[in-house]
């Protein structure tokens, strides 16, 4: 989100923003804070104090305490976790591939600024076999962050050479020129 002046001037002189760029409040406040930049070009160009329309400059604030007020009454979903999630009770179950419980997760957390990923790894939430596609909602959600703040691994390990020499593959000859080509 860019920070603007009551007329949309960004802190770099000859730079100004409106509409979702400065927050999100709808086409109608977009179409205000246009008229409102538009004002302050005008002025800045001319030397001129500001002389914005006082519908825009209505209709800017009323779109603004608007989405002030939805964002309250409607939280986003992470939100909504979060606030849910502050009165789950610790014996509620949150991983039920791990069996690991939200009590076990706010332990793990206590007094400690660690991420998601190291609170994942001290309780084994979302390693078991749905690897986390049910519980890193709700463990990201008491962490205070989204699910794609948490660090995902691709389930792959090393393979000896000798199993793959002799994997069927390898005796049919599929392999054999992917593997003269890495030499």
């Amino acid at each position: 989100m860019i920070d603007v002046d009551d007329y949309g001037r960004t802190s770099v002189p000859g730079w100004y923003s409106a509409g979702e760029t400065t927050g999100i409040a709808g086409n109608l406040a977009a179409r205000a804070e246009g008229s409102l930049v538009a004002a302050a070009v005008i002025a800045d160009a001319t030397s001129t104090p500001v002389n914005p329309p006082a519908k825009a400059v209505r209709q800017a604030r009323r779109e603004h305490a608007f989405a002030a007020l939805s964002r309250e009454l409607y939280p986003g979903a992470a939100e909504l976790a979060h606030r849910v999630l502050e009165h789950t009770p610790d014996e509620t179950q949150l991983c039920r591939c791990e069996g690991t419980t939200v009590g076990q997760v706010r332990a793990a957390d206590a007094g400690s600024q660690q991420d998601v990923s190291a609170a994942k790894t001290l309780t084994r939430a979302g390693m078991g076999p749905c690897q986390g596609r049910y519980c890193a909602p709700a463990l990201c959600a008491l962490r205070g962050t989204t699910p794609e703040s948490l660090a995902s691994r691709t389930p792959l390990r090393p393979v000896p050479l000798a199993d793959l020499a002799a994997s069927p593959l390898m005796q049919a000859g599929e392999l054999t020129d992917t593997v003269q080509e890495t030499r």
